[in-house]
């Protein structure tokens, strides 16, 4: 295998390393919400759960009698999909990687029996 086939897996391996933790990670969302005309703005946190984990959602904020404008922690499922879709890239990458490096390996010791 050539040393740039090294490199380019390893940096592939990190790179599904970074998605992984943060496939594993919840994340904070604000969400307004609607306010009677001239009042001030407002909002609630959420807490929403890991992309690769449950849909949990918890709330930070004090409960409000005020409807929510929009729902908190609604693209739990395409964070989701990015995740398996950037895993299963990086897999085949590594995989293609590894396949370049064995016919590499393989044509350089035709070329040595031949010389």
């Amino acid at each position: 295998m050539v040393r740039w086939q090294r490199v380019a897996i390893l940096g592939v391996v990190a790179w599904l390393v970074a998605v992984v933790m943060w496939a594993n990670r919840s994340w904070t969302e604000t969400v307004p919400v609607v306010t009677p005309v001239g009042a001030s703005a407002q909002s609630r946190t959420f807490v929403c759960g890991a992309p690769l984990g449950s849909n949990t959602v918890t709330e930070r904020t004090p409960p409000s009698d005020l409807p929510l404008d929009g729902r908190p922690c609604e693209e739990h499922g395409e964070r989701r999909v990015l995740a398996v879709v950037d895993v299963g890239v990086g897999v085949v990458l590594i995989a293609g990687l590894a396949y370049l490096g064995r016919r590499s390996a393989a044509r350089h010791d035709e070329d040595a029996l031949v010389d």
